[in-house]
């Protein structure tokens, strides 16, 4: 991916997190590996007006839950393969 790829990815993250509510003033928790997907995800989120939080993906999966439980984002960047191998987990605040 070179700097227009990023660059589009990143507007249509943007685009999907205002789809789902995020605005400025909200918390986005980005738990990407090192990549230019996180990049776009940072990008994303900036331009959205919200704040990022950085989730380190490699802490145990207990801490990266009560992490979250904590700061209750409103939205969460990460990737599939994660969610697959259980390392994130999250019930969106509010959700039944």
């Amino acid at each position: 991916m070179d700097v227009c790829g990023v660059n589009s990815r990143a507007d249509v993250l943007a685009s999907s997190l205002r789809a789902v509510g995020v605005q400025r003033g909200s918390v986005v928790a980005l738990a990407l590996d090192r990549s230019l997907d996180l990049l776009a995800g940072l990008l994303a989120v900036l331009r959205t007006g919200a704040a990022y939080l950085p989730v380190d993906i490699h802490m145990p999966r207990q801490r990266i839950a009560h992490c979250l439980a904590d700061a209750r984002p409103a939205a969460i960047l990460t990737q599939r393969s994660l969610v697959a191998a259980g390392r994130i987990r999250w019930k969106r605040h509010g959700a039944g």
